[in-house]
């Protein structure tokens, strides 16, 4: 979910390297899977909790949360399925399946530590006992299930500004209960996931020099020993923030987010670079980095975007925000984004001046731009059909909080066909089905939540929170 606009960089989702510009980009893997390949939560194998979506709230009497199923129909919580001890400072992933849900958090009523839980999401019951994974509860950490959804693999980041020291990156067998490998390493991960071989491919940004940007890695390891099969410094690509010389002046440094997205099964990486107009590929089972110039069909270099997910600081008031959402056939990419520009107003002090940058359709295949609409939006979902287009964005209310918005816009033709009031992400039901689910983010008291369907779009349920200050929803992609 994407919470209230502020200046921090939304790191890629994975990164490339630019080489030296004399290959040649070939385009799309051909491994990459169709819609159908990524197996629903449907027929006998849904969960018992039937139509229902899964939010998390406060719970009054610890530090963490709550996850629990909601009945689509009564947008009350389902009866017989206790809440699951969420946590706190929780990062999930759910297996390709959907039928297992690993988080790792903090303040749970079994491991006040960082551990690692799964959740089995059909019998609604832990599968194993929480693996302790470090005991500094400011980590923050990266999970990806490999494709036999045996083995949990994580990466435990350091806080502050990426690459400051780096992590640990951990192997954790479900069926042991324990973790069986774990290895050090400089860069901070920021995404990372098994390709079809089942070798773990990593991206993550490497510690920067004195005044300098993050400069970013790709690696590829063994995914039984953790043994480095293959390892690229991305030195082109350029993250973070970069001050020319010491100064408090907001206007002499700026922060980069290049654009980069793994392919739905992990065997490649697309990166557009934050200040190039570059798009490069990495072949993971080639072990091989291909790069072209961008060429929009409508010029208008600039406005190449980028997308990822992520989150880094930024000391500098120039920069830039985006983020992006993969075709479900993973050809084509949709991206929004603004920029920011530091502004000294009459009293000296310093503003930011933020641009819109609409969305942004790019053919993955060839790097041409596909199409363009002019929106305010902060966040793109795409539906799971990939049909539909979700634009979100914030604007300021009466009482000068800040209101989410979404616009649905049809793919083919890229024409907003409604706009709802709220913010909105595609989501699976633990029925299979799907639905949209709308949350309302309240600067005070409970947060307002409902799910409509995702054909006619009418509303199926509310649910208001009246005792809990914070609810939301977890989506199942």
């Amino acid at each position: 979910m994407t919470a209230k606009i502020n200046l921090k960089i939304l790191l890629p989702v994975s990164l490339l390297v630019l080489l030296a510009g004399c290959q040649v980009f070939t385009g799309i893997s051909s491994s990459a899977p169709t819609p159908s390949a990524l197996l629903p939560l449907s027929g006998p194998q849904a969960s018992k909790a039937g139509a229902s979506a899964l939010m998390v709230y406060q719970n009054p009497t610890s530090i963490g949360v709550l996850l629990v199923p909601v009945n689509v129909s009564t947008g009350q919580p389902e009866n017989g399925f206790a809440p699951v001890d969420f946590g706190s400072n929780e990062e999930h992933v759910f297996s390709a399946d959907r039928g297992l849900l690993a988080f790792a958090s903090t303040n749970t009523a079994a491991c006040q530590a960082k551990c690692l839980h799964v959740l089995d999401v059909r019998a609604w019951k832990e599968t194993i006992l929480p693996v302790k994974l470090s005991g500094n509860n400011t980590i923050w950490a990266v999970l990806a299930f490999n494709s036999q959804n045996t083995v949990v693999a994580v990466a435990l980041n350091n806080p502050g500004d990426p690459g400051a020291s780096g992590g640990q990156l951990l192997l954790v067998d479900l069926s042991q209960n324990r973790i069986i490998q774990q290895m050090q390493f400089s860069a901070n991960v920021e995404q990372m996931g098994f390709t079809p071989s089942g070798s773990l491919a990593v991206y993550g940004s490497l510690p920067p020099a004195a005044g300098q940007e993050s400069k970013m890695n790709v690696a590829l390891y063994d995914g039984s020993s953790l043994q480095t099969l293959w390892s690229q410094d991305l030195d082109e690509i350029s993250y973070g923030n970069e001050f020319g010389v010491e100064s408090s002046d907001p206007s002499q440094g700026r922060f980069l987010s290049p654009a980069a997205v793994f392919s739905h099964d992990h065997a490649r990486l697309y990166v557009v670079a934050a200040d190039k107009p570059v798009l490069v590929s990495v072949d993971f089972a080639s072990q091989t980095v291909q790069s072209t110039d961008i060429h929009p069909r409508q010029g208008f270099l600039e406005r190449l975007l980028t997308a990822g997910v992520g989150v880094a600081y930024a000391k500098a008031m120039n920069g830039a925000i985006k983020t992006g959402a993969l075709s479900p056939d993973g050809k084509t990419m949709y991206i929004v984004g603004q920029t920011y520009t530091a502004v000294k107003d009459q009293a000296g002090g310093w503003t930011s001046q933020v641009a819109s940058l609409g969305l942004l359709v790019v053919d993955l295949s060839d790097g041409t731009e596909a199409g363009t609409l002019a929106t305010e939006a902060t966040d793109v979902h795409l539906s799971l059909d990939g049909k539909t287009i979700l634009l979100t964005g914030y604007g300021q209310s009466n009482s000068g909080s800040s209101q989410p918005w979404t616009y649905l816009a049809d793919a083919a033709t890229l024409k907003v066909t409604r706009r709802l009031g709220s913010e909105i992400v595609p989501s699976r039901l633990l029925n299979g089905s799907q639905a949209l689910l709308s949350l309302i983010w309240a600067d005070s008291g409970p947060n307002h939540l409902a799910i409509y369907d995702p054909t006619l779009l009418n509303l199926l349920s509310q649910h208001e929170g009246t005792t809990q200050d914070y609810a939301a929803w977890v989506p199942i992609p």
